[in-house]
């Protein structure tokens, strides 16, 4: 695969929500494993935060996606 191709690929996974979904239930299940370790506990929870964050800013404009891969 190419990197456009890749790109797509990881934008349509966006789109559907399957990828924001993933990566909240990962965050989730690290988070618990984790749990006595603050600092990965904080850091985890503003990767959350910025998860929530994209799946509202980034509503699907062309500028705002091509803002999203970078």
């Amino acid at each position: 695969m190419t990197t456009n191709n890749l790109i797509t690929f990881a934008e349509a996974l966006w789109q559907s929500g399957i990828a924001p979904a993933l990566l909240i239930l990962a965050i989730g299940w690290t988070s618990e494993r984790f749990t006595r370790n603050k600092r990965l506990t904080n850091l985890l929870g503003i990767a959350e935060a910025v998860v929530k964050w994209a799946e509202v800013t980034f509503d699907g404009g062309q500028t705002r996606k091509a803002q999203a891969i970078k």
